[in-house]
């Protein structure tokens, strides 16, 4: 969890310095709290929706791959807004207990399928992330365990269900679900000072559904008297600015021996259907979210810097987005018998004529020995740090 932190701020002060973020601070109200990176404070339920966003700009941020979602959007800020600022460091054991108990509410809300089943429905960053920002926030301000679950209540009533369709269609309002999620869990706190949305608003009544049944999550799934915070076993850190769902082709790309981005006349990519559906757009609109959700223009940006990492340039460029075009992606059905653990994308890239293939595997849950990896489940402080370092440096240079 410490390590999540560091990460979450260095993401957040790399994407405060990003004019995509300026969605968020249209909406946000001037305070006294402050987002990492940002000289101006805000009200707590803004700078929560701020620095939420701003983390999620670069796609850089943590995430449950099981449960499909990103915990740290919502939970850490609103961890952050409650306890006043972002100087609450890893050091703070209350502030690590929060937000781990935030995490451990957000994904198993997540493995219970709200709105996520078959991948179909919704984003459970929007949905179960405020539920476990709810829970982050009221136990760093100091509620009892009456005004925990007067929080997650509220949570449910203010919670944003943010459909899958706008992250697949892309648009430059999508990154703010991850901050509205944040800024929920941070006005459920506040309200259940005041009262809560009423009870069995989560489970229902027998009468009528309640909140997970009518997002088609599994009640029978969601048993916290048992849970001990084994899904942050399962957090993984990632080093793509990418959506998650295109690492397995930037890694078969890396592979590939240095070719002239000019003379690759085709390229086809075979990801497994799970994957392919939310990235295979190409980067038509040009803002900063279409270009990291699309597997074309990541690749090709790859392809030209012979590089991907959170140091890469991804300022729109015509020779990417040409390159771009000229990549195909398939939806290959025999990679769906892969098993969920298993990394794998297969490229053929047509280069001067020549034909160059790359049948790409890894257990995604061990470590590689070598080579560029887009992500690590295994906790690994060298490779955070350069993380790190490269987000501070593009922070710098603005």
């Amino acid at each position: 969890v410490a390590a999540s932190i560091a990460d979450f701020d260095a993401c957040t002060r790399a994407g405060a310095r990003l004019p995509e973020l300026q969605p968020a601070l249209a909406l946000a109200h001037p305070g006294a709290v402050g987002v990492p990176g940002i000289a101006r404070h805000f009200d707590a339920a803004s700078a929560a929706l701020v620095a939420g966003t701003a983390g999620a700009l670069l796609q850089l941020h943590d995430l449950h791959r099981d449960a499909g979602l990103h915990a740290s959007a919502p939970v850490i800020p609103a961890a952050w807004a409650a306890a006043g600022d972002a100087a609450a460091t890893t050091a703070d054991a209350a502030m690590l207990r929060a937000i781990a108990a935030g995490y451990e509410v957000t994904h198993r809300f997540g493995l219970a399928g709200l709105l996520t089943r078959a991948n179909a429905r919704g984003a459970a960053t929007a949905t179960a992330g405020a539920l476990g920002a709810a829970v982050a926030a009221a136990l760093v301000a100091g509620l009892d365990a009456a005004g925990v679950a007067r929080a997650v209540r509220n949570a449910a009533l203010l919670l944003a269900a943010t459909p899958n369709a706008a992250i697949r269609a892309h648009g430059a309002l999508v990154p703010l679900h991850g901050g509205l999620a944040a800024r929920a869990g941070v006005e459920a706190w506040r309200l259940a000072q005041c009262g809560d949305a009423g009870t069995r608003v989560l489970e229902g009544d027998g009468v009528v559904p309640g909140l997970v049944q009518l997002l088609h999550g599994d009640l029978r799934e969601l048993q916290p008297e048992v849970w001990r915070g084994e899904t942050l076993e399962r957090i993984v850190w990632k080093f793509f600015p990418a959506c998650f769902a295109s690492h397995a082709a930037l890694e078969a790309a890396l592979q590939l021996p240095a070719l002239d981005p000019a003379r690759i006349t085709r390229m086809t990519v075979r990801l497994a259907p799970r994957s392919s559906w939310l990235v295979d757009r190409g980067p038509d609109e040009g803002t900063l979210y279409d270009r990291l959700m699309s597997v074309r223009w990541v690749l090709a940006r790859a392809l030209q810097r012979r590089h991907y990492g959170p140091a890469v340039d991804l300022a729109p460029s015509t020779d990417t987005d040409a390159l771009a075009r000229r990549i195909r992606v398939v939806a290959a059905r025999d990679l769906a018998r892969l098993s969920a653990a298993t990394l794998g994308a297969d490229l053929e890239v047509v280069h001067a004529g020549e034909r160059h293939v790359v049948e790409y595997r890894r257990a995604g849950e061990v470590m590689p020995i070598s080579g560029p990896v887009g992500w690590i489940m295994q906790l690994d402080h060298e490779r955070l740090a350069a993380k790190r370092a490269a987000l501070l440096a593009r922070a710098s240079r603005g």
